[in-house]
């Protein structure tokens, strides 16, 4: 069992902290090593993290913001973690929001993230409600019981096993492959990794796959979905059965386009089904002038916190660039490309 790191920056007022306090001490084994400032964030260094943290009626914490401003400046800091997350909350907003930049930035520094990464609590605990009646329990109860499951699946985790070759299976959704600067980094990249990883390539195009239509959860896991579309004739199994999956994900309007929007939704069948199984995910966003950490938070959370996927350190490349291959005219690119290949390696060839 993994030894186990709990980074808790306290709220500014002690009462914030007293449902979260609570949790910790039920919950958490007493041998863990328990950080609080951020100027000891370097204790975690290669170990297992649970970041648990306790926000006020506005949703911040300060201490988290130091931890931030410190993880920003110092790449290298959790080098080598796994982290999962509880955030708990005085009211239904945030809770969500915050976990989200906390494994933004601590990806950033190193740090890796379990399949269902976070469990959070709202004010009242509502959104505890429908696991409580599945556990013929009260919302408090099965609160802790879905923390206390985290925690065990944090401290047991080992990355999965890969059978030589690695599969990876690029995702785009563009009718212009030959000028996309997404699909022209993509290039760069697939050239500059070894020959030990299998590269596959699927494009939603336009209007190839259709959005989610909610259908029941017993309607969704026994008939599948009734569109006759890419995700059903093939696409659903080229995601299940690949190692890691890397979305191409251009800005449009700071945020991603609806085909990728589409195949996120669409993807909720494989999760009822248990064909998501911890595949790792890593991404390549491009902004034309700003922007990218948007699309990053925003797939982090969709794919890690939500679907099941396995968020790998420095996940995602981000790139300026704001005409048809102008991607290829930005200073040191090929650089670029090259370290973000190695990055995958060390993850689906680590003896290469």
């Amino acid at each position: 069992m993994n030894p186990l790191a709990i980074v808790a920056p306290p709220a500014a007022k002690r009462q914030d902290n007293k449902r979260l306090d609570s949790l910790l001490r039920k919950y958490l084994p007493p041998e863990a090593t328990l950080i609080e400032e951020a100027d000891d964030l370097e204790k975690a260094r290669g170990r297992h993290i649970l970041f648990a943290v306790s926000l006020d009626e506005s949703g911040m914490n300060a201490e988290l913001d130091a931890m931030k401003r410190r993880l920003a400046r110092d790449p290298s800091l959790l080098h080598g973690s796994t982290g999962a997350l509880l955030v708990d909350g005085p009211g239904d907003l945030f809770t969500k929001s915050v976990a989200r930049e906390i494994v933004f930035y601590t990806n950033r520094a190193g740090c890796a993230f379990i399949p269902k990464a976070l469990v959070e609590g709202i004010g009242d605990l509502y959104n505890f409600e429908l696991r409580a009646r599945l556990l013929d329990t009260d919302l408090a109860t099965a609160y802790g019981y879905h923390l206390a499951e985290l925690v065990g699946r944090l401290q047991e985790d080992r990355p999965p096993l890969l059978v030589p070759p690695a599969r990876l299976l690029a995702v785009a959704a563009t009718s212009r492959m030959k000028v996309a600067n997404t699909v022209c980094f993509w290039e760069m990249v697939r050239g500059a990794l070894p020959e030990t990883i299998k590269t596959n390539f699927m494009n939603l195009g336009k209007g190839q796959i259709a959005d989610c239509r909610g259908c029941s959860y017993a309607a969704c896991i026994e008939r599948g979905c009734p569109d006759r579309d890419l995700m059903v004739e093939g696409g659903f199994d080229r995601v299940a059965q690949t190692d890691a999956l890397l979305v191409l994900a251009p800005n449009l309007n700071d945020g991603l386009g609806p085909d990728l929007v589409a195949f996120i939704n669409r993807l909720t069948h494989l999760a009822n089904t248990d064909r998501i199984i911890g595949q790792w995910l890593y991404a390549i966003i491009v902004s034309g002038y700003s922007g990218s950490d948007l699309l990053a938070r925003q797939l982090l959370n969709a794919f890690c916190l939500n679907k099941g996927f396995r968020l790998p350190p420095y996940f995602a490349a981000m790139v300026t660039a704001n005409r048809p291959r102008a991607i290829l005219e930005r200073d040191h690119i090929k650089e670029r490309a090259q370290l973000f290949a190695r990055q995958i390696a060390a993850i689906l060839d680590p003896d290469d």
